[in-house]
């Protein structure tokens, strides 16, 4: 292990963060999904096209290094695999 204490940390926050957005947005994907679907029972789907995201944008929450430049100087992918 040749990664300086100050390197292992900031990808342990790196993960942590990582993992905490995707947490968060899971949680907003479920919350719009039952959003929709008491709008079409309540309102017959009146404002669902208005609550659901664009697919452009949802494929981006998706993969946000789909078409974007990567902004950091670090690595940003699967670091911790041996051979990149």
């Amino acid at each position: 292990m040749n990664k300086t204490p100050h390197w292992l940390h900031r990808k342990y926050k790196q993960v942590d963060r990582e993992k905490y957005e995707q947490q968060q947005a899971q949680a907003e994907s479920i919350h719009r999904g039952i959003t929709v679907v008491l709008d079409v029972i309540f309102n017959n789907g009146k404002e669902a096209e208005n609550l659901l995201l664009p697919y452009e944008e949802a494929l981006e929450r998706l993969n946000p290094q789909l078409g974007e430049e990567h902004k950091s100087e670090y690595v940003t992918d699967v670091w911790w695999k041996p051979g990149r």
